[in-house]
């Protein structure tokens, strides 16, 4: 099951974003979705990726 959460974003951003949801047909909330599981997605090597973005 799906659960709801509270996000806040700065106003440029948000704008930024549900622009790009638009651009590609999809909602905010799948946008955001796909776009946390791609930033997630361990590398192909097999090693993950830090939340920092540094290796």
């Amino acid at each position: 099951m799906k659960k709801a959460i509270t996000v806040r974003l700065d106003p440029e951003l948000l704008e930024e974003v549900r622009l790009k949801a638009e651009d590609e047909n999809r909602t905010l909330t799948n946008f955001i979705a796909t776009a946390l599981k791609e930033r997630l997605r361990p590398a192909s090597s097999g090693e993950r990726t830090p939340a920092n973005g540094q290796k």
